[in-house]
């Protein structure tokens, strides 16, 4: 599979997975032990569904970096950045600022820099 597919799909796995994380520990409260705190997140579905994401996408991520230089995948991957803010803005309902927006735009600017100006295979 191409490297920039590849990459991709580590972007929306690892920005599914931090969605995921979020939802997961949302409901669980802060006047238990640390311990505690730490079992009840990991007990919860979503945050074991998060945390196979991360897996896959680490797993995923190793081939990325067999087929393309990390100076170009790396950050690509900075997407990731941008597709949190998304999900955690509508999904998670999280307000934004102004600045944010500005500095996801300046993110997705970046990434289009670099995509555009080298090839991923080493």
């Amino acid at each position: 599979m191409h490297a920039l597919i590849l990459l991709l799909i580590c972007v929306f796995i690892g920005a599914g997975g931090q969605i995921l994380l979020k939802k997961g520990v949302m409901g669980t409260s802060q006047d238990l032990s640390l311990l505690s705190q730490y079992l009840k997140m990991l007990s919860s579905p979503l945050v074991m569904m998060g945390l196979l994401l991360y897996m896959g996408g680490a797993l995923l991520w190793l081939k990325v970096l067999q087929k393309a230089n990390v100076s170009y995948a790396y950050p690509l991957f900075s997407m990731v950045y941008v597709l949190v803010a998304l999900g955690s803005r509508f999904i998670l309902k999280e307000r934004f600022t102004n600045f944010l927006w500005v500095g996801i735009g300046l993110i997705c600017m970046g990434v289009s820099v670099i995509l555009f100006s080298q090839r991923p295979v080493q």
